[in-house]
């Protein structure tokens, strides 16, 4: 739970992603689920992830004012929107990029790991 602070603090996630985070580990203390804790921690510190939550709160736009622009699915912006999934389809894709008047690169961000070796 330190490292998400930190990297709230450091601006390198939002406080939805933190709350999401430790919401998300709570429930799987509580259940005793330690493959799934593991998998869930893999799947945060991605080294791709989706910008949208950033384009959100720099134009001030709600779930609801980006589902009325681009025609996706009100989950599917929350789930984007806290950087909560490992896919998507190009279809919403699309539909951000022309509701939002964006590129994918605008959308999409890679973050290349610390211990990556690099040829």
């Amino acid at each position: 739970m330190k490292l998400f602070v930190k990297m709230y603090l450091n601006h390198e996630v939002n406080i939805s992603i933190c709350q999401h985070v430790v919401h998300e580990i709570i429930i799987l203390l509580t259940t005793q689920n330690v493959n799934m804790l593991c998998k869930y921690f893999r799947r945060i510190l991605m080294s791709v992830r989706c910008k949208l939550g950033d384009i959100m709160k720099q134009r001030r736009l709600s779930n609801k004012d980006v589902v009325a622009l681009t025609g996706v699915s009100r989950n599917t912006i929350t789930s984007l929107a806290a950087n909560a999934t490992k896919r998507i389809d190009y279809d919403t894709l699309e539909g951000l990029c022309r509701g939002l008047g964006v590129t994918p690169g605008d959308l999409i961000e890679y973050v290349p790991d610390d211990n990556t070796k690099t040829p």
